[in-house]
């Protein structure tokens, strides 16, 4: 065997053990509870009952040692926004990001950058909760650590980008 062959065939295992690892750490049960708990919250946002959103950010050059769980992300976030009203950010994006959400369970815990939280109209009570972190793969629906199969964490991150302007 030549080096080679040897490299490329390590190479190959190396990425065949990395898809493996990424395809495991999301889950598929419960699956259709999470993706309908986000269409949950698109009909609240539609039918108005959602009256606030809270929006917290970590900057990417910044480091812990400890775990950025969603308690601490909330603590420790270098950028909190509160957006009294959902016109003030594109709506029609929000909702249509939210019904085509592709969300699975996940066993990874993810190291957060961001953070969306909605709040009933009265303002009384947390409805949900979305995190994730900068890629946008991993994150968690209120506890739930969840695994975002489509691109809803990068369209979040944009709609909050746009109300942090």
């Amino acid at each position: 065997m030549t080096p080679q062959t040897v490299l490329g065939s390590f190479v190959r295992l190396n990425f065949a053990l990395a898809f493996l690892l990424i395809w495991s750490a999301c889950g598929v049960s419960d699956n259709r509870v999470k993706s309908q708990q986000l269409s949950s919250l698109a009909a609240d946002c539609e039918a108005g009952r959602i009256g606030r959103i809270e929006l917290f950010h970590i900057r990417s050059g910044t480091f812990f040692r400890a775990s950025v769980s969603p308690e601490n992300l909330e603590r420790w976030s270098d950028y909190k926004l509160n957006v009294r009203s959902l016109g003030s950010v594109n709506e029609r994006d929000l909702i249509s990001t939210l019904k085509s959400a592709v969300v699975t369970t996940s066993k990874v815990q993810a190291y957060l950058r961001w953070g969306i939280a909605f709040y009933d109209r009265n303002d009384a009570a947390r409805v949900r909760t979305i995190y994730f972190e900068e890629s946008g793969k991993y994150g968690y629906i209120d506890n739930a650590a969840v695994c975002f199969e489509s691109d809803v964490a990068e369209h979040l991150k944009n709609i909050a980008r746009e109300a942090f302007r």
